[in-house]
């Protein structure tokens, strides 16, 4: 075999692989995409759905009620509380108030984010004053999972996001079974984003979710336009080595 068709043979051989890759991870992103586009939807018609009423803290898939409305009647307890810090509303610091919450009848206990509150701008690390029991009430709220991480309610995704910096009954992120420990209760295994108003001055911001479909699907473009880009390159590499090889037959004709 001649040493041009070997070099031809290279360049195809290369351009397989490297287009190959790059349609393969434009593929990737397009199924991340429809995965984003799925949970949207499923989160759509979840919030569109009538809020429930719970029997039990245990639910069997928390995940498959997640985003559902839900309606809890009780009373807050008092002394189980912390303060999740790094939290902002219009661009004020503030913390959230995480509360346990025991659900009559029944008597259990499940986990609720009740809101925001806003920090002294004249004394910004100090804790800002929780508001006194409210006594039996009645509130609206999403079914959660978990909390988001703080790093997570900016859209970021950073190392050791999930670790838990506490200071008194300030953390830094919320952990289930530390909670549980630290105040001897048993939670259910899902946690309550508090949406009505309790007259308690706490800020209430449903939870917020970016959509990175967008952002999947310009990545696909990339990758599918890379990979044209390469094949337009490669055979037009290949026909001027073509040519060159048989210009190189004709000559020695």
């Amino acid at each position: 075999m001649s040493r041009p068709i070997r070099r031809l043979l290279l360049l195809i051989s290369l351009t397989a692989m490297m287009c190959t890759l790059t349609f393969n991870l434009g593929q990737w992103q397009t199924r991340r995409a429809e995965q984003k586009t799925d949970l949207e939807n499923r989160r759509e018609a979840a919030v569109q759905q009538a809020p429930l009423s719970l029997s039990s803290p245990q639910l069997e898939d928390p995940q498959a009620l997640q985003f559902r409305h839900v309606l809890l009647e009780g009373e807050f307890i008092a002394h189980a509380w912390v303060a999740l810090d790094n939290r902002q509303h219009k661009a004020a610091p503030a913390v959230s108030l995480i509360q346990a919450f025991r659900v009559q009848p029944g008597g259990f206990v499940v986990v609720v984010d009740r809101g925001l509150l806003l920090r002294d701008p004249a004394s910004p690390r100090a804790l800002p004053a929780i508001p006194e029991n409210l006594g039996q009430v009645r509130i609206e709220g999403l079914i959660l999972d978990r909390f988001p991480r703080s790093a997570e309610l900016w859209g970021l995704k950073v190392k050791d996001a999930s670790s838990i910096h506490r200071n008194g009954r300030e953390w830094s992120n919320f952990d289930m079974n530390l909670f549980a420990s630290e105040y001897s209760l048993e939670v259910g295994n899902f946690v309550v984003q508090q949406l009505s108003d309790t007259q308690d001055g706490l800020k209430r911001v449903p939870p917020q979710w970016s959509s990175e479909v967008g952002k999947h699907k310009g990545y696909a473009f990339q990758w599918y336009s890379l990979t044209a880009l390469l094949l337009v390159f490669s055979f037009f590499l290949c026909f001027k080595e073509w040519q060159g090889t048989v210009a190189k037959s004709a000559n020695l004709k």
